[in-house]
């Protein structure tokens, strides 16, 4: 609706507008990678990378795809916020961390993965823990820090599964025969 108010209805602002969230994602994605692994080079390529990926190159060309770009845009703000609390301690990294991750859910629901990812980070790049060393202290530490992300991603998850079986989304598998399925499967993945 801002684009709107901004630009009119010119289908090359919106684009723009599209064509900058997604470079913010990347340069993001970047100060993420290269803050947590301190190989700039690499994370330059692996951003760059991001930054050209068909499926996400998709996203920024279709306008009503919005949401795509914006999810990104804050998932790797919670990734680099929490980065951030992990080397400094920071309680306002924390917040803003779990604030930007909100945001990320608000923009689309498909960031519920966050806390997962946080639990890998911990294990790589930010090397918090070893896995083969994992004692239970540590764990409970790394997931007691993850609760209030898990609790958002529970709340957005039981809300969507609600919402989509409200207007007939989901259907129960044996509405479907397994060749169905698997066909189904197959033609998706080519098409892919």
């Amino acid at each position: 609706m801002l684009d709107v108010e901004l630009f009119g209805m010119r289908p090359g602002a919106h684009h723009g507008t599209n064509v900058a969230i997604h470079a913010l994602a990347c340069v993001l994605l970047l100060a993420f990678l290269g803050y947590s692994t301190r190989l700039w080079h690499r994370s330059a390529a692996v951003a760059a990378l991001f930054a050209l990926h068909p499926l996400h190159v998709e996203s920024v060309a279709w306008v009503a795809e919005r949401k795509d770009v914006l999810c990104a845009v804050f998932f790797f703000l919670s990734l680099l916020a929490y980065a951030r609390f992990v080397r400094r301690r920071s309680w306002y990294a924390y917040a803003t961390a779990l604030l930007a991750f909100a945001l990320a859910l608000m923009a689309k629901p498909m960031a519920v993965t966050l806390p997962f990812v946080l639990l890998l980070i911990d294990v790589w790049p930010l090397k918090r823990v070893s896995l083969p060393k994992l004692s239970r202290t540590t764990a409970f530490t790394l997931l007691v820090e993850k609760v209030p992300f898990i609790v958002l991603s529970g709340a957005v998850s039981v809300a969507t599964f609600r919402l989509q079986h409200q207007v007939e989304g989901v259907r129960s598998l044996g509405d479907t025969g397994l060749g169905l399925r698997t066909a189904n499967a197959l033609v998706s993945y080519a098409s892919y």
